[in-house]
Order: C-alpha cells, then structure tokens, then sequence
C-alpha cells in the first residue's frame, strides 16, 4: 500500500497511469469483501442477563437486547434483522423453543417477548424470558447460556450451507411459503431453504 501512495504522489506519473493504479486497488478490495467472513467475536461479547427477583423467580430480563441488536446484528446483516417479522417469526420461537441452557441440554421457554421494563429508574425494551415452572430443572437463565443460544441460532439460520463457502456476513433471511426460511448468502450468492424453527 505504501509503494502505491508513494507512486501516486509522483508528479512524473501521468493521470493514466494513477487512474489505473487507484482501479486495481478498488477491485482488489471489492474481490476481498466477497470472501467468506465468520462471525466477529464482538457479536456474542456483552450480552446482559439479569434475574427479575423473588417476586418472578422464573423471569430473566436481557437488558441490553435492543443495544445489540443495533450496535452488532444490523451493522453484520442489515436493518432487515430490527423488522418485526424477523424479531417475532423467526428469532423469538428459535429463543424460546431451542434455548441452551447448558452445553448438553436444551429446554423449551415458557415465554420469549419483548417488553418494556422498568431498568435504572427508566422504561426499557428489553427481551423478557420466562422460564417454565419446572421442579426437575433448577438451571439459571444465564448471561453464558445466552451466548450459547445465540452462537447457535446464528448458525443455524445465517450460516451459509455450501461447504465451500460458510459465509455468515450480510447474508438475507427471509419467511418464504410453507413454514420454511430463505437464506441468500452475499458472498456465493446461493440460495438455500431452512425449517423455520419451531
């Protein structure tokens, strides 16, 4: 890069030769945003989950839901992920009916919804889980399970399906007929159907 700003400011160059060197280097980085990308790490960092109190023991509030959502889902996928078709048909039933609990188990919530809720003295959007009331199962909503939950909706959902690719960024999901979800991946282009979890 710097032998090519170093030629650039070379008045002996003429405008022929500048113009092609600044196009090879656009396309270059055109060619490499079409690469397969994974997932940044940053996009599972910092989740918040806190435990609403005695007076709703099985209720779990993910306060900063709507921070992560604009500050790591959209700038990944795009602002299709904030319509309330995604929010509510396709994110909240894999929440609520594949939530990890732990590494080996996953169990069905009573509830996943947002709502507003009362966090620092202020109303707040926020993903509000409740848990079922079940005396066999004594695990925690937890800011770590969450992780994982999401870790795997990710990858079930925009996880590019061709063995060659595996591309996760700004790939499209869509509810198409039949209960099925479209993934178009951005880098091959291919289209495939998923089973819309439920």
């Amino acid at each position: 890069m710097t032998e090519i700003y170093e030629e650039l400011r070379d008045d002996n160059l003429n405008f022929d030769r500048k113009f092609e060197l600044m196009l090879g280097r656009t396309l270059e980085y055109l060619g490499d945003s079409k690469k397969p990308r994974k997932l940044k790490k940053e996009i599972v960092q910092d989740l918040c989950v806190e435990w609403a109190g005695d007076g709703n023991p099985n209720r779990y509030i993910w306060v900063n839901f709507k921070e992560w959502m604009q500050e790591q889902m959209c700038p990944t996928f795009g602002d299709f992920v904030m319509s309330s078709s995604f929010v509510n048909d396709i994110f909240l039933k894999f929440i609520k009916n594949s939530y990890n609990i732990r590494d080996d188990k996953k169990i069905k919530l009573q509830s996943a919804s947002l709502m507003k809720v009362d966090v620092d003295s202020k109303k707040k959007k926020c993903l509000v889980i409740d848990k079922s009331n079940d005396d066999q199962d004594r695990s925690w909503i937890t800011s770590d399970n969450l992780v994982c939950t999401i870790k795997n909706f990710l990858r079930y959902y925009f996880e590019c399906k061709r063995a060659d690719c595996k591309n996760y960024y700004k790939n499209h999901v869509e509810l198409v007929d039949n209960g099925m979800v479209r993934l178009t991946c951005y880098c091959c282009n291919s289209s495939t159907h998923i089973n819309l979890y439920k």
